[in-house]
């Protein structure tokens, strides 16, 4: 209530802080479409070290990542879970609650039958790669940042993922 009294007597007041009220929208107008963002220079360049860290994934026959192959065994019994040939129903359970892989086993065992084990995991790596890179550049242009900055994020994007 102070605030409408507030707002109601700086607007009679004229206090050029406040907006006239020829200027506060009425509830139920609609704002004007904002015109389409062009992706500029910065973002090609963005996009370029992107695919360059998405193509370093697969460009090399052992990935330089010392969990890796625990990671395909684990995406190999949940995408053959079921199938009597593997026999992984018998020895494993899975706990996934507050599992920091989990979204990763997940989503490397749905493209494992799509792709196949080693095309999957190599997917799943180059997204977690870029993943950190691309990140930054939505926050950098929500923040209004420059977005060539993400670039900054390029040579981080090997570290913690491929310990």
């Amino acid at each position: 209530m102070w605030l409408s009294r507030f707002v109601s007597t700086s607007i009679l007041r004229g206090d050029p802080m406040t907006p006239s009220p020829a200027d506060v929208r009425t509830e139920g107008a609609s704002r004007p479409a904002a015109p389409p963002r062009r992706l500029g220079r910065a973002d090609a360049l963005v996009l370029a070290g992107v695919t360059a860290a998405a193509v370093l994934c697969a460009a090399f026959r052992y990935l330089p990542m010392i969990d890796l192959p625990q990671h395909f065994a684990m995406v190999s019994i949940i995408a053959h879970h079921g199938d009597p040939a593997y026999g992984f129903a018998d020895r494993f359970t899975f706990d996934f609650w507050g599992r920091p892989y989990a979204t990763v086993y997940l989503l490397g065992a749905g493209l494992t039958r799509i792709l196949g084990l080693a095309a999957a995991m190599r997917a799943v790596v180059a997204l977690c790669t870029v993943a950190p890179i691309i990140g930054l550049w939505a926050l950098l242009a929500a923040l209004g940042r420059p977005r060539v900055h993400a670039l900054l994020a390029l040579p981080l994007a090997f570290g913690c993922v491929w310990h």
